[in-house]
């Protein structure tokens, strides 16, 4: 009897069965534009504007005061590719699907997802201003999550789902704290069973080796940094002008800081939190002098229906940065779905190729193109993701250091 050779439907279905189970970040974050990506296969990539939500003031009195509607947006880049290639013989595909997946499939999925989830986590670290926890120290404790869901609540993020991805030195240290604590006998269960955690203190937990690890730039700890003298801020900004630095050091993206004075408030009653509002690096910096100037997130807004600050920087405030220079430190993080965005694009389908497939699950989409090859007489195979992140609504997330 003849040989049954797995098919490309079988195989993309499995790579992408596997490549979605390995994407503890992805899989756990926003795909909803994921449908508005059909651009017929062009490899140049899309962008696509994503509407934010408006926001108003609130009147006072009887008198009306009708407010344009000033909808804003962010931008979606698709163009970022990540693939996988390998040679397959006849005698490969007359395997079973299951010896097939475990010899090739599973290796090669993990490793593309691991790509994959590891530099959306890493723009999701660099878009995402809100820390807590501290430097050097593993968070184990229930007030070092709480925290977090803390700055969420102060965001007005929705109060569910809830999401936490941590490192394997976080997740020991979270489970060893809380043994101690009340909790359903499922979930403590779980954790003695497996080593592992599921849902507790209004989160979804999840364990990655793809956390992102940040080192601080070369920026000097003992300068007492503060704001530029002759520079003054203005309304809806991302630029903040820091003085009293010294010349050839750097500031990486991704670094927190805070200016003295400056509060975050509430996003619908404009009351301050109480708490500094802390500013993320938006692109690496050399320092060039005595003072510079950074690229930040969030832009300063100190009035209207964008205000998320009670008062702008003034001259001399202190400027304070999270960790020690030179100090590397890793990224968990909390957050709702709605925070970040991913998002997939069909790829084109050549006509002379007959062992090819392309399958999407979840907002995940992977092509399988093989074709013989006469100068080897072998059968390459690869394997494409067409993809693009955003850090869409960052006030959604919020970073546990470790």
């Amino acid at each position: 009897m003849a040989n049954s050779y797995l098919k490309p439907s079988a195989i993309t279905a499995e790579c992408l069965r596997v490549l979605h189970n390995n994407l503890p970040f992805v899989a756990n974050i926003d795909k909803q534009h994921d449908k508005e990506t059909e651009f017929g296969g062009q490899k140049r990539g899309s962008t696509l504007r994503i509407r934010l939500p408006n926001q108003y003031t609130v009147r006072e009195t009887w008198g009306i005061n009708a407010q344009d509607q000033s909808e804003s947006s962010v931008s979606l880049v698709i163009g970022q590719v990540r693939g996988v290639d390998m040679n397959f013989s006849d005698a490969d595909l007359a395997l079973e699907i299951d010896e097939f997946s475990r010899r090739f499939i599973a290796p090669a999925m993990s490793v593309l997802a691991s790509k994959i989830d590891h530099y959306c986590y890493e723009k999701a670290i660099e878009g995402t201003y809100n820390l807590v926890g501290t430097a050097g120290t593993a968070p184990g404790t229930v007030a070092t999550w709480m925290s977090a869901m803390q700055k969420l609540h102060e965001s007005v993020a929705p109060p569910a789902p809830r999401k936490a991805i941590l490192n394997p030195a976080a997740e020991a240290a979270t489970i060893d704290g809380l043994k101690a604590l009340f909790n359903s006998s499922k979930e403590i269960s779980n954790q003695y069973v497996n080593g592992a955690m599921g849902h507790a203190m209004g989160m979804d937990f999840y364990m990655s080796q793809n956390v992102k690890q940040l080192t601080c730039g070369t920026r000097d700890a003992a300068d007492t940094a503060d704001i530029h003298a002759s520079t003054p801020t203005t309304e809806g900004t991302t630029s903040i002008r820091v003085d009293n630095l010294s010349n050839e050091e750097t500031v990486k993206a991704g670094e927190v800081f805070t200016v003295a004075g400056v509060y975050k408030v509430n996003p619908e009653t404009k009351e301050s939190t109480g708490a500094l509002q802390q500013f993320v690096v938006t692109d690496d910096t050399d320092i060039t002098g005595t003072d510079e100037t950074f690229t930040v997130s969030p832009a300063l807004y100190s009035t209207g229906a964008k205000q998320n600050i009670d008062a702008m920087p003034e001259d001399g405030a202190t400027v304070t940065f999270v960790g020690t220079a030179s100090t590397t430190y890793p990224q968990n993080l909390v957050f709702h779905p709605e925070a970040y965005t991913f998002a997939t694009a069909n790829l084109e389908m050549p006509s002379d190729v007959s062992f090819k497939a392309q399958m999407a699950q979840d907002g995940i989409n992977i092509r399988i193109l093989r074709q013989y090859d006469i100068n080897s007489a072998n059968y390459p195979m690869r394997m494409d993701c067409f993809f693009g992140f955003l850090a869409q609504r960052p006030e959604f997330g919020c970073r546990v250091i470790g």
